[in-house]
C-alpha cells in the first residue's frame, strides 16, 4: 500500500519550500514578491475598477491600481493635481497650461487642509498623503477612532477593537496594522490589521510598549523603541502573522518616529531623558542599527514618513511645540532643514511613501490644546511647458 510523503513545513508552506508563505490572497488581486527573497508572497491592496491601470510606487512600495490618463499624450484636469508625483505630467484645461513635476525635491510648502472631525494627540497614521489612515489616540480619554483622507477630507470609520493612545502603525489606507500603546489595562503589545472596512486582532508583539514607532506593511512590519516602563531599545519584525524579536536599538528611545520599510528603516528624534537628535539605520539583511548624522533639531513627540532614502520628520517638542520639518538623504547621510509647518504640534502623525509629499494630522498644541489640524506638504517642483 502507498503512503503519501511528509515534508518538514509550517501551514502556510514557506516560500523555501515551495509555498507561498500565506494561508490566503485578496480575490482577482495581483500577486507580487515579498520584501526579501524569501519573504511570503503579497497582494496588492485593491482591484481597482474598470479601466484604471497598474502603476508602480517605486522600488520600496507595492504597485497600486489608479487612473489612467484621460487624454492622448497627456492627462487632462481641471485643477492641478492634488498629490502630484515626479515625472506626471497634466494639462489643466482651467488655466490652458501644460504642466509637469519633476526632481530635485525642493524645499517645499505645508498647506492646510479640511481638520480630521476629532482632535487626537499620541495618535497613529499610515497610507499616502492622499489616501491616509489615523487611527487611535486621545483626547481627554484614549479612543479607537478611525478616520479616512481621500485628500480633501476626513471620513469617520469602524474604530479598533481597543481603545489605544501612544501606538505605531504601518500599511496602506485599505491594509494597516496598528501596534502597541497604551489601553485600559496600560502598556500592551495589541497587534491589529485594518482591511479597509474593519479591524481584526492579531498576535500580540513579544514585549508589551507604549511610545514607540514602526513602519512597514501588514505583510513586514518593524517596531522599535518605546516605553515597557523604562525607556527601550526593543525591535520586533512581523512578518503577517508573528512578531520576532530583532537587534535592538543603540540608543534606547520613546516618544521618537520612523519611516522606511521593514528592512531598510530609520527612527529619528524622541526623548532618552532628554530630547533627542539620534538617528539609526536598520538594515534587515543584516539585523542591524547603525548610527547616523542626527537631526538638526534635537525633538520628540515628532511624526515622519518617506522612504530610508529619503524621507520627512516634522513637529514635536523641543522644551515647546516645533513645526521644524527636516529632510533625510541617505546617500549623502545629511538632514537638511525645509519649510516649517503652518502650526507647531507635537505627539502627531504623518503619513507619506516619498519626500516629495507628507500629510501632518492630529497632535497637541500648547502643552494643552488637543488638535485636529491636517497640512500637507509638496516637496517638488512644479512646471509650466509649452507644447509645439
Amino acid at each position: 500500500m502507498a503512503t503519501k510523503n511528509s515534508i518538514d513545513s509550517n501551514n502556510p508552506i514557506e516560500i523555501s519550500k515551495g509555498g507561498t508563505g500565506v494561508a490566503s490572497l485578496t480575490a482577482y488581486a495581483v500577486i507580487c514578491g515579498g520584501t526579501t527573497g524569501t519573504g511570503a508572497l503579497q497582494s496588492i491592496a485593491s482591484v481597482g475598477t474598470s479601466g484604471q491601470v497598474l502603476l508602480s510606487n517605486g522600488s520600496a512600495s507595492l504597485p497600486t491600481m489608479q487612473t489612467a490618463s484621460t487624454s492622448t499624450y497627456f492627462q487632462e484636469l481641471t485643477s492641478d493635481p492634488l498629490c502630484p508625483k515626479i515625472a506626471q505630467v497634466w494639462y489643466n484645461s482651467t488655466t490652458d497650461l501644460y504642466k509637469g513635476a519633476k526632481a530635485p525635491y525642493i524645499n517645499g510648502t505645508w498647506t492646510s487642509k479640511n481638520s480630521m472631525n476629532t482632535a487626537r494627540r499620541l495618535l497613529a497614521g499610515s497610507g499616502t498623503e492622499c489616501d491616509a489612515l489615523s487611527f487611535g489616540g486621545f483626547t481627554t480619554v484614549r479612543v479607537g477612532t478611525t478616520e479616512q483622507w481621500d485628500g480633501t477630507n476626513w471620513t469617520s470609520k469602524n474604530s479598533l477593537n481597543t481603545a489605544v493612545n501612544s501606538l505605531a502603525g504601518g500599511g496602506t489606507v485599505s491594509d494597516s496594522l496598528s501596534f502597541g500603546g497604551a489601553d485600559s489595562g496600560g502598556v500592551t503589545a495589541t497587534t491589529e490589521q485594518w482591511d479597509g472596512t474593519n479591524w481584526t486582532a492579531k498576535n500580540s508583539m513579544n514585549t508589551a510598549r507604549q511610545l514607540l514607532a514602526g513602519c512597514g506593511t501588514t505583510a513586514d512590519a518593524l517596531s522599535f523603541g518605546g516605553n515597557t516602563g523604562a525607556v527601550s531599545a526593543i525591535t520586533e519584525r512581523w512578518n503577517g502573522t508573528n512578531w520576532t524579536s530583532k537587534t535592538s536599538m543603540n540608543t534606547a528611545r520613546q516618544q521618537f518616529s520612523g519611516f522606511g520599510t521593514a528592512e531598510d528603516a530609520i527612527s529619528c528624534g524622541g526623548n532618552t531623558g532628554a530630547v533627542s537628535a539620534v538617528t539609526e539605520l536598520y538594515s534587515g539583511t543584516a539585523n542591524t542599527w547603525t548610527a547616523k548624522t542626527s537631526m538638526n533639531t534635537a525633538r520628540s513627540g515628532n511624526a515622519a514618513s518617506g522612504t530610508a532614502n529619503i524621507g520627512l520628520t516634522y513637529g514635536g517638542s523641543t522644551g515647546s511645540d516645533s513645526a521644524v520639518t527636516e529632510r533625510y538623504n541617505l546617500s549623502l547621510n545629511t538632514w537638511t532643514t525645509v519649510t516649517a509647518m503652518n502650526t507647531a504640534r507635537e505627539m502627531l502623525a504623518g503619513a507619506g511613501t516619498q519626500a516629495s509629499g507628507a500629510l501632518s494630522f492630529g497632535g497637541r498644541t500648547g502643552g494643552t490644546t488637543v488638535s485636529a489640524v491636517t497640512e500637507q506638504y509638496i516637496g517638488i517642483s512644479i512646471v509650466t511647458f509649452t507644447v509645439t
